[in-house]
């Protein structure tokens, strides 16, 4: 099965709402984030795409770094892969009933 890029961003927004539960990111800190885990931009990509200041993006991935304990994007990102793997050994299913395992097979 091959995913678009709207079922990508979908999945992985419902996924992060699921981790804002633990750590209570905002619903913009969702979007920073679904972005950077889609596409791997960088902050001036992120604040361009959200219309934001490169300046705010830093300020929320701070804030997020804040949230998770976490010391670099890096760190954060492998974070929230640990997360969306354990999520799938629980049987975790998105608003498309795929579990995430197909997502991990994309590569």
């Amino acid at each position: 099965m091959i995913w678009s890029n709207m079922e990508k961003k979908g999945f992985i927004q419902h996924s992060l709402r699921k981790v804002a539960n633990v750590y209570g990111f905002t619903h913009r800190e969702i979007e920073l984030l679904s972005l950077l885990m889609l596409y791997g931009y960088r902050n001036k990509e992120l604040a361009k795409e959200l219309t934001i200041s490169e300046k705010t993006v830093k300020n929320h991935l701070a804030n997020i770094q804040e949230k998770t304990m976490t010391n670099s994007t890096r760190e954060l990102m492998s974070l929230l892969i640990q997360y969306l793997l354990r999520a799938d050994e629980r049987n975790f299913t998105n608003t498309l009933g795929t579990r995430t395992t197909d997502v991990a097979r994309l590569g």
